[in-house]
């Protein structure tokens, strides 16, 4: 590694590629999701939504890269030249090869929140009432709990429009919702 240099791996170019393809498949991604890229057993790991790919790597990786994951599917579709690969991360930027992207470096303090594949609304939601939102942006998962979030936050307004008449408080549908969701959990 460079000077600067906090983390720097190398993977093989196909089996790259292939592991971005599948995860474009599998992960419930959007413009606003992130992926988090670490490190773990001699894999590199990528996260997106929920859902992780791995792929053998040599180097040194001690944390994680969070970096917009468009960016990331954009660029697994015609990778730069090379293999094997080298990924790196220098202070606010990612790169592979030459082709450079910003991110933030983080050092993982728990593991990363395990996301059912084809999570629901409401599964996001029952994550976002056992974790801390620190530990729902460090697992990659924010953007999607945020969705979540405002979509329930439309539904308890709809629901208190239709009861407030009887006098039903925002509060009172609020913690019915909250409630019926933490049976499930």
């Amino acid at each position: 590694m460079s000077s600067g240099q906090i983390a720097s791996v190398r993977v093989r170019r196909r089996e790259f590629e292939q592991a971005l393809r599948g995860l474009a498949k599998i992960s419930r991604f959007n413009q606003s999701s992130e992926a988090v890229i670490g490190f773990a057993d001699g894999d590199l790991e990528v996260t997106v939504g929920g859902a992780t790919v791995r792929v053998s790597a040599q180097g040194t990786w001690p944390g994680e890269a969070v970096m917009d994951a468009a960016l990331l599917m954009g660029v697994g579709r015609l990778l730069p030249t090379g293999d094997p690969l080298t990924l790196a991360v220098e202070e606010t930027t990612f790169s592979i090869q030459r082709w450079r992207a910003p991110c933030r470096w983080q050092v993982p303090e728990i593991a990363a929140i395990e996301v059912p594949m084809n999570a629901s609304r409401l599964d996001y939601l029952r994550l976002g009432l056992v974790h801390t939102l620190d530990q729902l942006d460090r697992s990659g998962i924010r953007p999607e709990y945020d969705k979540a979030v405002e979509h329930r936050d439309g539904d308890i307004t709809a629901a208190h429009n239709y009861l407030r008449e009887y006098g039903v408080t925002h509060e009172e549908v609020r913690k019915l919702v909250e409630s019926a969701l933490m049976r499930n959990i």
